[in-house]
């Protein structure tokens, strides 16, 4: 048995083997095999050995000292998929329509990334091996193996994209969007309207244009009257109402796939733990330890932090920030997204999802606490509080204004306004 082998209990896997492909930029990195509930990530030999490998993820990279051996044996988990497979498949509502699209369990999340893996994000890409076709030393042990059953055709093309709210690739050419295809590859996310919480992508425009004028790096984004685009008539969409087209950081314009990963991947935490498995100080010692930009990196997370607090965004969760590998080898931190007031969904929520500093609540929290934040990732506070005043004073000037002129619900502009006023003064004037 090689050292590539999967090591399943017993001297071979019960019952017959399904096996997966994985590809990375068009070389392949490894196999994906599943016995029964378990799976082992099985990595190409040739892969590991090569010194010009791109980035499969952050701990893999020279930067980390994880990296020596990593992928030395296969990756074994007892239930599932591992958590940098995991976290590429859509969660809740999305999950279960893309589901059905293709006609396999939903609760199935390796035949789930089997059906999808054509369009993951990042740029790992997935397919399911017939047993004649799996190399030599994937299947060491002598299992049997079987032929996954293929996803039926569909005229939408399928993809993977990680949260719960519903979604569709778009193609944009010259300013003019479309429904992304097989010929057409899917450069923006559109994120359709809530059945059950109104003005969402209005909410999330709004607070990723407040974001931007603060200093925060967004993707390109636009508010698209749904009546105004070619949608598929299944979808039932009320023409009026809008949705919010976003360019997708993981494409280039012309569709070329550009690696990236969420933290929830990054740390190996499964999207179940995506609220509870981590802190700030952990993602801003990542950001500043293994980035190729540290320094600059650093400062646009602390700015982040701050700017939710700023906009009342209690979701800022694992899965919504990301990494970036623009060169395919060194990380980078990835444009912000899925910024919301959140305010207007929980009018009693006052806290985000980690403390900085020691503290959770925005109501209590100030300067002091970005400090603590600054001496615990490692950076000086002499090159983070010029950052953090540039962006509070950003928002006192720019953002009243621009509040009035948004689109985000008068409701909404509301509690937006009366969460600002609850703020601390020693936050709002940065003192």
């Amino acid at each position: 048995m090689t050292s590539q082998s999967p090591h399943f209990v017993g001297a071979r896997p019960p019952g017959p083997v399904a096996v997966l492909q994985l590809t990375l930029h068009n070389a392949v990195l490894g196999h994906l095999v599943q016995a029964g509930q378990a799976t082992a990530l099985v990595f190409d030999p040739a892969w590991v050995a090569s010194n010009h490998r791109p980035a499969f993820t952050l701990c893999g990279t020279h930067a980390h000292p994880a990296s020596a051996n990593l992928f030395d044996r296969p990756w074994l988990r007892a239930d599932g998929l591992h958590p940098v497979l995991a976290n590429l498949l859509p969660e809740s509502g999305l999950r279960a329509g893309m589901a059905a699209l293709v006609c396999v369990p939903a609760d199935d999340d390796f035949a789930l990334l089997a059906a999808l893996g054509a369009d993951l994000p990042g740029a790992l890409q997935v397919q399911a091996l017939a047993p004649a076709a799996i190399p030599p030393g994937v299947l060491d042990f002598n299992a049997s193996a079987v032929t996954l059953a293929l996803p039926a055709t569909t005229a939408q093309p399928v993809f993977a994209l990680a949260g719960s709210q519903h979604k569709l690739l778009l193609h944009e050419d010259n300013g003019a969007f479309s429904v992304a295809d097989r010929q057409h590859p899917g450069t923006w996310i559109l994120k359709l309207p809530s059945r059950d919480l109104g003005g969402l992508p209005q909410n999330e425009y709004t607070a990723s244009r407040l974001a931007q004028m603060a200093g925060v790096e967004v993707p390109a984004l636009r508010l698209l009257r749904l009546g105004d685009l070619p949608l598929p008539p299944a979808l039932h969409t009320n023409p009026d109402e809008f949705g919010l087209a976003i360019q997708r950081f993981d494409r280039s314009a012309r569709g070329d796939r550009i690696h990236a990963e969420d933290f929830a991947q990054v740390l190996f935490k499964t999207p179940a733990e995506k609220y509870s498995a981590a802190c700030a100080t952990a993602l801003g010692q990542v950001v500043h330890g293994y980035t190729h930009s540290a320094l600059a990196n650093t400062q646009q997370l602390a700015r982040r932090l701050l700017v939710n607090v700023l906009l009342g965004n209690g979701d800022a969760h694992l899965k919504n920030w990301s990494l970036v590998y623009p060169d395919k080898v060194h990380a980078e931190l990835a444009p912000a997204y899925d910024l919301l007031c959140t305010q207007t969904v929980l009018p009693q929520d006052r806290q985000q999802p980690w403390a900085i500093g020691g503290c959770r609540d925005w109501y209590s929290l100030d300067f002091s606490h970005f400090a603590e934040w600054g001496r615990a990732v490692g950076v000086p506070w002499r090159v983070l509080r010029p950052q953090l005043l540039d962006t509070v004073e950003r928002a006192r000037t720019l953002w009243p204004q621009a509040l009035e002129a948004a689109p985000m619900l008068e409701t909404h502009k509301l509690l937006l306004r009366h969460h600002w006023k609850n703020l601390q003064k020693k936050l709002q004037y940065g003192l």
